[in-house]
């Protein structure tokens, strides 16, 4: 079993004339979706003797590479099943909250020579081993909202935005009696459940905080509460600094300083927001 470029896994179980068995394409992604300078370690420990390991090198151009002996768990017996370990270290500076898919090839090594050629090698299984650097996506906007609370003075930016309207994302400044409205958008970027064996990533007791007293926050020095707070998931306790004032909304003018949302549980795939709102002093 080894690594291969997600190329070689889509050309392996997408044509016809290699393997007729595929009836359903199957697309692993491009070449690059890989991080060049990966590292992906193969290890099996039998129940006796040592341990088998195999490390690889990736790079957009080159796939895997090693010299190390690939791990070869010799014979398999009808319904046997085998444990083994595979390790992805990802290189310095690879960006955050994404997933990045590894294809892991077992197969019969009919030559054998340890390498994978789809045209000698039929008897194949491909996994995808997918490794994330935090899989909760979330962005914060805002918008400014004339003193009737329905006119738009300016639409919802793309950023982490103060209560200062002159920072983050906002470019008009608003004014006494104007709102800022607030919202928190999230995603679960995981995959969802397919197959059988598949590990999901469920995002549980998911919590957002939103302290208007703690950098880079500042909205609570220059606005206040305005009933209309709407989280799409969970609840919503509101405080004074440490005092609760439970889970209703608050009248409009009350001291808040802190909303929390306790959203709860986020599938793979599933998203939501929490949006409050502010009035200017």
């Amino acid at each position: 079993m080894l690594p291969i470029a997600p190329s070689l896994g889509t050309a392996a179980t997408n044509d016809p004339q290699v393997n007729p068995q595929f009836t359903t394409p199957v697309e692993f992604g491009p070449n690059n979706q890989i991080p060049d300078g990966t590292t992906v370690r193969i290890r099996y420990t039998p129940d006796t003797g040592t341990p088998l390991e195999a490390t690889y090198t990736y790079t957009e151009d080159g796939g895997f590479t090693t010299t190390d002996p690939a791990v070869n768990v010799g014979t398999l017996t009808p319904g046997q099943q085998l444990d083994y370990e595979v390790i992805v270290d990802l290189p310095a500076n690879t960006p955050q909250v994404q997933g990045y898919g590894i294809p892991i090839v077992s197969f019969v090594d009919n030559n054998p020579n340890g390498d994978f050629d789809v045209t000698q090698e039929t008897v194949f299984n491909i996994t995808v081993d997918r490794v994330y650097t935090g899989y909760m996506q979330m962005v914060k906007e805002a918008r400014i909202l004339d003193t009737d609370g329905v006119t738009v003075i300016e639409e919802f930016t793309t950023g982490t935005p103060t209560g200062d309207p002159e920072e983050g994302g906002l470019t008009e400044r608003a004014k006494p009696g104007q709102f800022i409205e607030y919202r928190i958008t999230y995603t679960n970027i995981s995959e969802p459940l397919v197959g059988a064996g598949n590990v999901i990533l469920d995002a549980n007791n998911f919590t957002i905080t939103e302290d208007g007293e703690q950098a880079p926050n500042n909205w609570v020095t220059v606005t206040t509460h305005e009933q209309g707070t709407e989280p799409s998931q969970g609840t919503v306790e509101y405080f004074n600094k440490t005092l609760s004032f439970g889970n209703s909304d608050p009248a409009s003018g009350e001291e808040v300083t802190k909303y929390v949302n306790e959203v709860g549980t986020v599938a793979p795939g599933d998203n939501g927001s929490f949006v409050f709102r502010r009035k200017v002093d």
